[in-house]
């Protein structure tokens, strides 16, 4: 018997195609993790395995994406493969009249990228961006923050928590107020429905939740011993367990909901874009192909297609026609970047840096993300609950089962929200490097923000949504770009967020991690 290591089954037949063959993998991983030093186990173990894994799973599909000759012609292009690019490819080649082409600077996502366990290892490597904000004496120590940018195929979803997690419904009856209409909570809601496959329909209200959709959603198999050991002190605090996608936000979940599969992480790459892509001949993909420019007639300002580039060879400059539509879904930082490439953006800068202007618009000047301030550090009675000489084991009961530790993210399965009643912390901490203060002072405070506040890596905004008579917005409530007498280039989520619940201007965060939003609005 060969089971294949692989769900997909194209990446991994040539290289992993037996369970001998990944437990001679482990046995390898543990007799090099016997010559490290024992008291760093945890992470070098971890990291000959990626290493290993890497070797043998980040391989480009044999269907590699083919070149595409100069001035071919689609109805729809779609640019950037993320979050929402895979959810737009897959449904608008349901119409087959229709040829869509879905252009991505990164590859395949590789199967390593599945492991929930191991998901801050997918970052700053090929299959990341790998920003880093510019340097604030007011966060990160002042050195910048690392800002994770998913460049693959499934974009950020392949990076991030998985958590799956919609927002509180305020947040969207905001955006509505605020002159978009179509974007109030009872909108929306039926996206996030028809997306959502949901596997445990013991917790959740069918009203709120879907079972039929391309997104598979789950509890972990693995509950995190620490994530028990915080639920029971929430609890006595008052908490009680509730489903955060349902009718009421508050509360606490052990489990939380994750966008996951048999205990593997479930992009939209592989919900949306993986089962169709080899059988619909109208939808084609290329991979590696960073779009340097979005091509509009300065005159009707009416996008026609796109110029873009093959693994970052600037040499050769490939263009494509759109007979439809020019549909930018580069995510929140690169789609203001095309957009002023384009000639899309504020004047001043545009002329600055000597880009022709097509359109005066704001593209950029609304970013915002979540911040936090870390630094609690308490004690327990028990010992650790991990243990260096259960690593190699952990591994092997993944590669077998898709069981164990690595088949959840740990202690972050856990999730509560509340309403803050009372401001004052009731622990007294003291952050590293800020002990030369005297606690609870002025200066305490401003070393510990200036050394703990970081990003949690969820950047919106950039091209707001509103209302032709919002001076801000770039994107108006259909998500068309507000050209002048153009209509043909439309911006995806997550880049127009306009509102923050609770704010009283528009322009802010919401409330909830914006996978999950981003890939219910581009769901038509």
């Amino acid at each position: 018997m060969s089971p294949s290591v692989s769900r997909s089954g194209h990446l991994l037949k040539q290289e992993v195609t037996s369970l001998i063959q990944v437990e001679r993998l482990i046995e390898y991983i543990m007799e090099t993790a016997a010559t490290i030093n024992s008291t760093a186990c945890v992470i070098n173990t971890a990291n000959t395995f990626m290493t290993l894994m890497t070797t043998l799973l980040a391989v480009r599909s044999p269907n590699i994406s083919p070149l595409d000759s100069n001035n071919a012609e689609y109805d729809f292009i779609i640019v950037g493969g993320g979050s929402a690019g895979c959810v737009l490819a897959r449904r608008l080649s349901e119409i087959h009249s229709w040829n869509v082409l879905l252009l991505e600077a990164g590859g395949e996502e590789p199967d390593f990228a599945d492991i929930p366990g191991l998901a801050l290892f997918n970052s700053e490597n090929s299959l990341d961006w790998s920003y880093r904000t510019v340097p604030d004496e007011r966060s990160c120590n002042g050195i910048g923050c690392f800002w994770p940018r998913g460049k693959v195929l499934g974009g950020s979803s392949v990076l991030n928590a998985i958590v799956y997690v919609r927002g509180n419904p305020e947040d969207y009856d905001q955006w509505e107020e605020f002159g978009n209409s179509g974007w109030s909570f009872k909108d929306v809601l039926p996206y996030f429905i028809k997306s959502e496959n949901n596997h445990d329909p013991s917790i959740v209200d069918p009203n709120y939740h879907g079972f039929n959709g391309p997104l598979n959603v789950e509890q972990f198999r693995h509950l995190d011993e620490n994530a028990v050991t915080i639920v029971e002190a929430l609890k006595e605090l008052g908490y009680n367990e509730g489903d955060f996608n349902g009718a009421h936000q508050e509360g606490l979940v052990l489990r939380s909901q994750h966008t996951a599969y048999n205990g593997r992480r479930w992009s939209t790459n592989r919900g949306y874009l993986q089962p169709v892509r080899y059988v619909r001949s109208n939808l084609k993909v290329i991979t590696y192909a960073t779009v340097t420019r979005i091509l509009i007639n300065p005159q009707s300002r009416v996008a026609y297609g796109v110029e873009y580039i093959l693994n970052e060879d600037s040499n050769t400059v490939f263009t494509v026609m759109a007979t439809k539509e020019v549909i930018l879904s580069a995510g929140s930082l690169n789609t203001p970047q095309v957009l002023m490439l384009s000639g899309v953006g504020p004047r001043e800068h545009l002329e600055e840096l000597g880009i022709p202007v097509i359109a005066d618009l704001r593209v950029g000047y609304n970013l915002h993300d979540h911040t936090y301030s870390s630094g609690v550090v308490y004690l327990l009675n028990e010992t650790s609950k991990l243990h260096c000489s259960q690593e190699e084991n952990d591994y092997l009961e993944y590669m077998t089962t898709a069981t164990g530790h690595l088949a959840s993210t740990g202690v972050t399965q856990t999730v509560a929200f509340d309403k803050p009643q009372n401001p004052d912390d009731a622990i007294e901490y003291m952050f590293i490097g800020c002990e030369n203060f005297t606690f609870a002072t002025e200066p305490y405070w401003r070393c510990a923000v200036r050394t703990t506040t970081a990003t949690v890596f969820h950047p919106v905004g950039t091209c707001k949504m509103g209302p032709s008579s919002d001076t801000e917005a770039v994107v108006d409530p259909q998500l068309n770009t507000l050209l002048p007498r153009g209509d043909t280039l439309q911006g995806l989520p997550d880049e127009e967020y306009p509102t923050h619940r609770g704010s009283d201007h528009e322009g802010e965060n919401s409330s909830q991690n914006h996978d999950l939003p981003t890939l219910s609005q581009a769901d038509p």
